[in-house]
């Protein structure tokens, strides 16, 4: 039957013991990164490949930002009163595979 599943949800690789989301997650932004370079060296579109590849690129990277952004912004208050804005911001995402943060010792 059914079998409950224990979180956070690890895999072991070459004797080592590793997050199954994070993997799963760079697993296929890798692979789809692949599969965008295969497309663009069969199309022949003006912008040049490494453009397009520097677009993509741009693209994560804001993807990236915005995500930290935004999670720090879903508690303003927390926001607000935290000593090292900047850590504050980088410690929150808006991405849901990620484990909770104790924040009691940053006021």
């Amino acid at each position: 039957m059914l079998t409950a599943i224990e979180f956070p949800v690890t895999i072991d690789l070459f004797g080592k013991t590793f997050l199954l989301h994070p993997f799963m997650e760079g697993l296929g932004m890798f692979m789809g990164m692949r599969y965008y370079q295969l497309l663009k060296w069969k199309d022949k579109e003006s912008l040049g490949h490494t453009n397009s590849l520097l677009i993509v690129i741009a693209a994560a990277v804001g993807a990236l930002i915005g995500s930290h952004v935004i999670g720090s912004l879903e508690r303003p208050a927390e926001l607000f009163g935290a000593l090292s804005k900047w850590r504050y911001i980088w410690l929150n995402n808006t991405i849901v595979g990620v484990w909770p943060v104790d924040w009691s010792g940053w006021n």
